[in-house]
C-alpha cells in the first residue's frame, strides 16, 4: 500500500514542502479506496506496523492523536459491520 511506503519514507528521510505536484495517483477498479472495510483494515495494519517499526513515530505524532486515529478506524469498521447485519451463512451442510 502506498501509505505504508510513505510512512517508511517519512520516518527515514527528511521532509520538505514543495509548492507543486510531483506525482499523481492513478485510480482504477482495483483500488481499495472503494472498499471501505478493506481500506480501514489496511490503514489499521499499516499504522500498527509503523508504530511497531518506529516507536518514535508515536512520540512525534502524539500518543493522543495516534489513539484517536486508530479508535476512529475501529469505530468505522464496527459501524460498517453493524449496518451490514449478521454474517451471511452458506447453504445447509456447507462449511
Amino acid at each position: 500500500m502506498h501509505l505504508d511506503l510513505a510512512f517508511r519514507l517519512f520516518m527515514t528521510y527528511p521532509l520538505a514542502y514543495l509548492d507543486r505536484v510531483i506525482f499523481s495517483y492513478r485510480f482504477h477498479e482495483g483500488n481499495i479506496g472503494g472498499n471501505e472495510e478493506l481500506r480501514l483494515t489496511e490503514n489499521i495494519r499499516v499504522m500498527q506496523k509503523l508504530l511497531d517499526q518506529f516507536p518514535a513515530a508515536q512520540r512525534e505524532l502524539g500518543v493522543r492523536r495516534v489513539a484517536k486515529s486508530m479508535s476512529y478506524r475501529y469505530y468505522r469498521l464496527a459501524k460498517k459491520a453493524l449496518e451490514s447485519g449478521p454474517p451471511r451463512r452458506g447453504p445447509p451442510g456447507d462449511s
